[in-house]
């Protein structure tokens, strides 16, 4: 086991060292005191702290996070015609425009009214779509959405859980 500097080197027994300009010959860590040694603080590998490995409920969490994070970034659809490419916001401010915006379409829809128009404020600006078309978005961000939900699942389900769960390669 080493002894560790502050600044987390770590160095064998008789290995010299330079700290704050002095330059330590190889035999010091061996022939100074302890007192010597915690002056400087430097310590022994084994009474180092520890870092705590994270549990599989913490990665659990983790991934939740992650999920919700991704879940929020918005997705791009286009309108195909001049209104073009909309940023949809997902965030969960935006969600709860959503659910007003999904019952009156469903309302306009279930009265044969789909035609009729809605106005939306998207991360790109306001536009005016009919009840149809907001069916359309709903279905876009199913598309968006559910490959997140899925990830999700399957990093959860997974034993060990990988330490980099957060990485893009986990989430496509």
């Amino acid at each position: 086991m080493p002894y560790v500097l502050p600044n987390n080197r770590r160095l064998r027994p008789h290995q010299g060292f330079l700290m704050g300009g002095v330059q330590y010959p190889p035999q010091w860590l061996v022939k100074s005191t302890e007192a010597d040694k915690q002056a400087l603080g430097i310590t022994w590998e084994a009474d180092a702290p520890k870092v705590r490995q994270p549990t599989r409920d913490d990665k659990i969490a983790g991934i939740v996070a992650e999920r919700e994070r991704r879940l929020q970034l918005g997705f791009g659809y286009d309108f195909g015609n001049g209104r073009g490419v909309h940023r949809i916001g997902t965030t969960e401010a935006d969600m709860i425009g959503w659910r007003e915006v999904t019952d009156l379409a469903n309302a306009l829809i279930a009265t044969g009214n789909g035609a009729n128009t809605i106005n939306i404020l998207t991360d790109t600006g306001a536009v005016a779509i009919t009840a149809t078309e907001w069916a359309g978005i709903l279905i876009a961000a199913a598309q968006f959405r559910q490959p997140i939900w899925a990830a999700s699942f399957a990093l959860q389900a997974l034993d060990p859980i990988p330490d980099n769960y957060t990485a893009d390669e986990h989430w496509v």
